[in-house]
């Protein structure tokens, strides 16, 4: 779709603007902050900070030295209009962003950078968590009517497809929607990473940590009794192996990732239909899991933790109680993402346990 010429009007004004400001500000790049922030950051993250930064500095009118001096100055002032300045001005240029007709996502990683320029800094920006889970559903008007509208697989057209896969292919489909797998990320499974004895194993909620490969973050996956029935299944039909892939391709090779997107395909387009099904990918089941974990209002570092995202804050250098997040998955997550009778289980025990004190009661009265 063309972007409007009021788009590109504002665009071509921003772009000027922040050409003065480098014309006004030669040496920016080469200041001591950058500096120390290039030795904090990898080298495409410090490319993206050199391109964001200059856009919030020409609207602030203001220096990278500049705003670690004043927030240096600020940071422990008994006054909160003074101490808060920098929190206060990156909400209101949240607006200026939605304003300039900004994409929604886009305008999340342009607050996130600037976020992170005072972080790592140790001068961290105290945001309240609700901002950061709405920085990414604020945009004009303008810009929402040009963005289609995407509505990604929910529980009921998962039950609905799952019916038509095989076990290995519920398996994949599974990890994908309830935790959150890419394609490469699950075709790259093995027996021996996952280290699960099934023949032992009591536990319904099993972590896994993974480093991503993309951006070397954290990635905490969960297998839930969903996952683990079909995982025992899988495990059992391959002879019980204590090594290899959990999707085998080809001879000692893993399943490729076409294959996942095929048999997806094919199963969405039988149980959804042609026309909603043209608009599902694989990579769909990931952004459902997301979705899902904003709807649960989980803090932003247990959400990054599960979605395998870099943390920005100061937090990032601290351990996360992965004992917290297999706790939060449990109770607040999962039981939108069951599909194997979860939910209607431990309804029952509910049931049960009940009876069981009305029975004590009666025998004690």
């Amino acid at each position: 779709m063309a972007v409007p010429e009021k788009v590109k009007e504002v665009r071509a004004k921003i772009r000027k603007d922040i050409a003065t400001w480098k014309s006004e500000n030669p040496d920016w790049g080469t200041s001591e902050s950058m500096k120390y922030l290039e030795n904090k950051v990898s080298v495409n993250t410090y490319k993206s900070y050199r391109a964001i930064l200059p856009l919030f500095c020409h609207w602030e009118n203001t220096t990278p030295d500049q705003m670690i001096t004043q927030r240096e100055t600020q940071y422990r002032s008994t006054d909160k209009k003074v101490r808060y300045y920098f929190e206060d001005r990156l909400i209101e240029f949240q607006q200026y962003l939605v304003q300039s007709h900004y994409k929604s996502n886009s305008i999340k990683t342009i607050l996130s950078r600037v976020s992170g320029f005072f972080a790592n800094h140790r001068l961290d920006l105290n945001m309240d968590p609700t901002f950061w889970r709405k920085a990414d559903k604020q945009s004009s008007e303008l810009v929402q009517s040009l963005e289609p509208t995407r509505r990604y697989p929910d529980n009921d057209e998962v039950r609905l497809i799952l019916e038509l896969a095989s076990n290995s292919e519920s398996l994949a489909i599974l990890l994908g929607y309830q935790a959150g797998l890419l394609p490469s990320d699950i075709v790259s499974l093995t027996w021996d990473r996952l280290n699960i004895d099934f023949e032992t194993e009591t536990r319904d909620f099993i972590h896994v940590e993974n480093m991503r490969d993309k951006t070397g973050a954290l990635h905490v996956f969960i297998l839930n009794p969903d996952l683990l029935h079909f995982l025992r299944v899988q495990w059992v039909e391959q002879g019980k192996p204590e090594t290899g892939w959990v999707f085998r391709g080809y001879k000692d090779s893993p399943m490729s990732n076409r294959n996942l997107n095929l048999f997806f395909k094919n199963h969405a387009v039988k149980a959804l239909g042609e026309t909603r099904s043209s608009k599902l990918v694989f990579k769909d089941l990931r952004d459902s899991y997301n979705e899902t974990i904003l709807d649960s209002n989980v803090n932003e570092e247990i959400k990054d933790t599960l979605m395998g995202h870099l943390r920005e804050s100061a937090k990032s250098s601290y351990s996360l109680s992965v004992a917290s997040v297999v706790r939060v998955y449990h109770e607040e997550i999962f039981p939108k993402l069951a599909v194997n009778g979860w939910s209607l289980k431990q309804k029952a025990s509910e049931v049960d346990e009940l009876a069981k004190k009305v029975d004590e009661q009666c025998l004690q009265d």
